[in-house]
């Protein structure tokens, strides 16, 4: 081979490589830009909501601005790139191939014995599929471009000036006699504590009307005393397991009034769109600001929901219209006089527990044991404080407000020996305790759940070392069974007459829900850390954060299937009609058949981490996002 055929066969090779190099960088900007975080779009709604309270703000307005120009130029330059990138893999492919040609050309002669020839064949070989080589790689860079000019992320919507559907929050007229929403309380005063420190709380008339933004913050509620522990009702000894017929159902209420909502995880039908997507607009009636963080998940009734959200200076309790996601009101909670500060974890934030109501007043909690009353039109009516709790996590189970009581499960305490747990029944218009019963075990992060049983209110609590009901009217113990043990915070399910219940490290167990006698135990399955539990179809379908969804039969204890999903969730699952709804942190609600063989049904796409439980109620379902709140629904 003369040296001019040697140089142009290797500058060939040279152009095919600079082609491969091409089109891998050009794979990797498509993959890159179809994989795009959703979260920085939800980040400028967040700094517009905090420049709309605090206009002034120039490190907010810089922050913003700083935002925009990085969300613009990174998108415009990944589609820059892949255009660029195309045209040089194009001129990459055909230079080889002009090359390689070329030096076949200048090497054509008669055939010669060569004793290199062997180790020429592989390249040779290479040489005769040039053509078929460049078109692949010219199809493939087709593809890269394709993917990348095609993209509808969530920031490609940004960028286009098409942002997804979301409500502004305004300052909605305040009901007769109230500041604004979001006006900072005026301070109690010493004398009037004295009076009566069971008076509810009243707004100061001589409070001055805020100029500019709304601070957030506020003052000290009165706090209401808590009770003396010897006028508490005793704990009755829990009956014995005698097997005795009996009837238990879950308690009737209208729409989603506590966490996982009336049938602690079901919901017997939902007329809500089969097919939808956040990102896009598809089913999506609504999406609304949020201004504070929270783990808890959304409640709903008369046509409002209602959540909580704190930080380590904040705290506030807000309103939304169902019907049009517009923020009614947001009330800021201060921390109530006397209360210990507590660090939670990342795990549990400042807001963690979930609010409840009782159609006219909204309860929550907040990681430190405060407690409030506000009414569901903002206004504040009472406050009362638990600490210092006994709790490593702080407090996070969330309220519940059964046949005329506010349930608060306020377990502490490092060992079930150590009597600091107790769960209490408040008057719901003052705060005051009308019964509280203390219980025999260790902290727990778990909820209770209302049943009917025998024809009477009950709730149904978890801690270790067991699960327990208890009488609503008078916090009488009615049955207690053990099994449990270490750290729960998954919240129990009812179904066919039983309740289950499951955590990791420990087992789960199903009990019978009108007498306490043990069905059946397990620790097969992999059992749920974070998320509670749900029952539909004669199953119980639990969810570990790690990311294992599974079906068990809920007569017998046995794995009807198990699976092992993409990503993690620290939701709790819904079953909806035949459906399981699970939502995962990465903010996809992925939709199982509840049956006996595993069916994935669809995934719909929030746009944004989340780690809530939906809420449904007069055919929407509400669910929180880290950033936003959302309301898919037919339109």
């Amino acid at each position: 081979m003369n040296r001019l055929a040697l140089a142009m066969q290797r500058s060939a090779w040279v152009a095919a490589l600079f082609s491969a190099v091409m089109l891998a960088a050009l794979g990797w900007n498509a993959f890159s830009s179809r994989a795009v975080d959703p979260n920085p779009p939800t980040r400028v709604d967040d700094l517009v909501t905090r420049i709309n309270l605090d206009p002034n703000n120039k490190a907010l307005l810089s922050d913003l601005r700083r935002q925009d120009d990085w969300l613009r130029s990174s998108y415009f330059r990944s589609i820059r790139f892949g255009q660029t990138g195309f045209f040089l893999l194009l001129g990459g492919v055909g230079l080889f191939l002009v090359l390689a040609k070329s030096a076949e050309r200048l090497k054509a002669k008669p055939p010669v014995p060569d004793p290199s020839a062997p180790a020429k064949s592989a390249t040779d070989a290479l040489t005769s599929q040039k053509s078929v080589l460049a078109l692949g790689m010219g199809l493939a860079g087709v593809l890269a471009l394709v993917a990348t000019l095609s993209r509808h992320d969530a920031v490609a919507a940004y960028v286009d000036g098409k942002p997804l559907p979301q409500v502004t929050p305004t300052a909605p007229a305040s009901p007769a006699g109230l500041p604004p929403a979001g006006t900072t309380l005026a301070p109690t005063t010493a004398a009037a504590q004295t009076t009566s420190p069971n008076t509810p709380l009243t707004v100061s008339p001589s409070s001055p009307a805020p100029s500019g933004p709304i601070p957030l913050g506020g003052t000290s509620l009165g706090p209401l005393p808590v009770s003396n522990p010897a006028t508490s009702t005793p704990p009755a000894k829990p009956p014995a397991a005698t097997g005795a017929a009996g009837k238990a159902e879950m308690l009737k209420m209208a729409g989603w009034p506590w966490f996982r909502g009336p049938a602690s995880g079901f919901v017997g039908a939902w007329n809500g769109p089969s097919d939808w997507d956040a990102t896009t607009g598809k089913g999506l009636l609504w999406k609304a600001n949020l201004t504070l963080p929270g783990w808890n998940s959304p409640i709903i009734d008369g046509g409002k929901v209602f959540l909580s959200g704190a930080d380590d200076k904040h705290r506030e309790i807000c309103a939304f219209d169902l019907a049009t996601g517009r923020s009614l009101w947001r009330l800021q909670i201060p921390v109530l006089a006397g209360t210990a500060p507590v660090k939670p974890s990342n795990d549990a934030g400042y807001a963690p527990s979930t609010t409840t109501t009782d159609g006219k007043r909204v309860f929550a909690a907040f990681v430190d044991g405060n407690v409030v009353c506000v009414s569901t039109d903002g206004k504040p009516i009472w406050g009362r404080q638990f600490g210092p709790l006994e709790n490593s996590y702080g407090f996070a189970s969330s309220l519940l407000f059964a046949a005329g009581r506010l349930i608060v499960q306020m377990d502490q305490g490092s060992s079930p020996e150590a009597q600091k747990s107790k769960l209490y029944g408040l008057d719901p218009v003052t705060g005051k305790t009308i019964w509280e019963t203390p219980r025999a075990v260790s902290a727990s992060w778990s909820s209770p759940i209302a049943l009917s049983i025998d024809g009477k209110p009950a709730v149904v609590v978890v801690a270790d070392p067991g699960i327990a009901a208890y009488d609503v009217a008078s916090g009488t113990q009615l049955w207690h069974a053990e099994g449990l043990s270490g750290e729960i915070a998954a919240s129990s399910t009812f179904g066919g007459g039983k309740v289950y219940i499951a955590q990791q490290g420990s087992i789960m167990m199903a009990v019978s829900a009108t007498n306490g006698k043990i069905a059946w135990k397990t620790s097969d399955p992999a059992l749920p850390d974070i998320g509670s539990l749900a029952y539909g179809s004669g199953l119980v379908f639990l969810s570990t954060s790690d990311g294992t969804f599974s079906a068990i039969d809920g007569g017998t204890g046995k794995i009807v299937w198990e699976k092992r999903l993409e990503k993690p969730a620290r939701s709790s699952p819904i079953v909806v009609g035949d459906e399981v709804y699970l939502l995962g942190l990465d903010g996809v609600m992925r939709v199982f058949r509840a049956s006996k063989t595993f069916s994935a049904v669809g995934r719909h796409r929030l746009g944004e981490p989340a780690e809530s439980t939906p809420a449904f109620a007069g055919g929407r379902m509400v669910i929180r996002g880290d950033h936003h709140l959302f309301c898919i629904g037919a339109k």
